[in-house]
């Protein structure tokens, strides 16, 4: 395992210390931050325009339709315009258009056509519609005006008669993390200074929740502001089907990573396993509308998203083994439904430790999801891709596929850099107490690109015998100064196998450091999170040892 230190053996490590490293140069401003972190709306490119335009549909009463993008910062975003409008007029005409499973924008003929059958005046695409100029100007050219409320980067050529208000394409803003529904959010704060309301001030915890769904770089200080508020007070979540849903799924404590593993991966499940009545039921109790019938159906559908997630990965086993010696998996499948390609991938790649292309061949090409550490901008400047659409690490992408097999030697050539990095490194013996108390409490803190303190220990000499396996494979080693504990530790497990029990057994492992209280009683512990994080072989002593 190749690593490397943050920090230096002359430094000291502190949260102060550990923040800085990660570019957060106040503190105490990061961890608290005042109001006026929030950037302006009308820092914005168009923002004037965009709100004046909306503002004159609400007052004309037109037919507004809301284009609702397939994952939770698009229900996030989508419900947050169409509740704002209603606000504004209860009696004002919306309709949300909903997607089928993964598909996105107005890209789908069949959004397209509801958008022309329901004759309307005015067309709101939150959470994308930057890189769809082509349909958008279709639509424009019956005389409806587009509103474009998005945050992902322009790669195709952007429509020039729509309204778009990206703050990637704002160089005045400097927040260019902010998620889809963030963005949704400032439009409405634009709206509500026009007309003189506060409408946008319900619906600051959907911005909250939509950076953690999207996995938005939180080490802004305007996404640190929205995530403080939701995490500090559970009265702070002001929709009532989200309110009902944490108090359900989580602890009075609940963190960042909480949020990203127990509440929206039921929303994202009801978007692939679901059926339309299924999503409509989650916008339903968005609206305070059968809250608890909405959260069966995230609990029955997350439910089968796991299974069928499990059951595809097994029936592709043998492709993914095939390319055991490339840098990159791709699978090509027509069994694997579109919506569940970019979940696959990402399972894969965590699986492999490389990055995975999951999609089918259409045509000549391979079209599906990307997931994986190589910037997706860095393979749209290879020449067989053929599309990439979405973010650095998570994005849609087109693939030739008679280039498939040159393709993947250009990624096989690439030097890709596989050394983890990591706070500090320590011999087993040597690990001082106080890298446990030093991160204790701070849990809240950590999320996208501003990762738990990670340390790597090397040298741990054991008996297999000493091993503990837990329910649910639950791996937990006891050493006299710490634990280890690593859920779902089966494939560790397989690793040692072939060992005796009175086998002597040398790890190496990377773990977060924290203190675990059980019954009063505190246990400084390391967790180790990927069987990628740790080594294991028999360890013979020798004369040198004993020296």
């Amino acid at each position: 395992m190749k690593v490397e230190n943050l920090f230096s053996p002359y430094e000291s490590i502190t949260l102060d210390s550990y923040l800085r490293a990660y570019g957060i140069d106040n503190v105490d401003k990061y961890l608290d931050p005042p109001k006026e972190v929030l950037e302006s709306c009308w820092l914005y490119d168009n923002m004037r325009e965009c709100a004046n335009t909306i503002k004159y549909h609400i007052l004309e009463k037109s037919n507004f339709y809301i284009v609702c993008d397939a994952d939770t910062d698009g229900i996030c975003s989508s419900f947050m315009i169409y509740r704002y409008l209603k606000l504004h007029d209860k009696n004002l005409k919306v309709r949300l258009g909903l997607q089928d499973g993964k598909e996105r924008g107005i890209e789908t003929e069949r959004i397209r056509n509801d958008i022309k059958e329901y004759e309307a005046n005015i067309v709101i695409i939150p959470d994308g519609g930057t890189n769809s100029a082509l349909y958008e100007d279709d639509l424009m050219d019956l005389g409806m005006d587009i509103c474009i409320l998005d945050h992902h980067d322009p790669t195709d050529e952007v429509c020039k008669r729509a309204i778009v208000v990206n703050n990637m394409m704002s160089p005045k803003v400097t927040n260019k993390s902010l998620s889809g529904t963030g963005v949704t959010f400032k439009v409405c704060q634009a709206v509500d200074q026009l007309c003189n309301t506060k409408y946008s001030n319900k619906f600051i915890d959907l911005v909250g929740i939509s950076i953690v769904s999207d996995s938005m770089d939180i080490r802004t200080y305007e996404n640190r502001w929205f995530l403080n508020y939701i995490l500090e007070d559970k009265e702070n979540i002001r929709n009532p089907f989200f309110y009902e849903l944490f108090d359900t799924c989580l602890k009075d404590d609940y963190t960042q990573r909480d949020i990203s593993f127990k509440i929206v991966p039921k929303l994202n499940s009801v978007i692939r396993c679901g059926t339309k009545e299924d999503l409509r039921a989650i916008y339903y109790a968005m609206m305070g509308k059968d809250i608890d019938k909405a959260i069966e159906v995230g609990t029955k559908c997350h439910n089968e998203q796991v299974k069928r997630v499990e059951d595809i990965i097994k029936h592709h086993k043998d492709q993914i083994d095939a390319q055991e010696n490339d840098n990159i998996i791709v699978i090509s499948s027509r069994e694997v439904p579109k919506a569940f390609n970019g979940l696959c991938a990402g399972k894969i790649s965590d699986m492999t430790n490389k990055p995975c292309i999951m999609g089918k061949e259409i045509g000549d090409e391979i079209l599906g999801s990307y997931r994986g550490y190589i910037p997706s901008s860095q393979l749209a400047e290879l020449p067989q891709v053929t599309m990439v659409k979405g973010h650095s690490h998570a994005c849609g992408i087109g693939l030739r596929t008679s280039d498939l097999a040159s393709f993947k030697d250009e990624i096989n050539n690439m030097e890709v850099d596989t050394t983890k990095e990591v706070t500090y490194s320590f011999g087993a013996n040597n690990v001082p107490k106080g890298v446990f108390e030093t991160f204790d409490g701070y849990d809240w803190i950590w999320g996208k690109e501003l990762e738990a303190p990670s340390f790597y220990v090397h040298g741990l000499i054991i008996k297999k015998k000493d091993i503990e396996v837990l329910k649910g494979n639950t791996i937990k080693i006891k050493t006299s100064d710490y634990n280890i504990v690593m859920f779902g530790g089966g494939k560790f497990l397989e690793q040692i196998k072939d060992y005796d029990d009175d086998d002597s057994l040398m790890i190496n492992f990377i773990g977060n450091p924290s203190i675990n209280v059980w019954k009063g009683r505190k246990t400084n512990q390391f967790q180790v999170n990927s069987i990628e994080d740790i080594e294991v072989e028999k360890y013979t002593e020798t004369f040198e040892d004993l020296m």
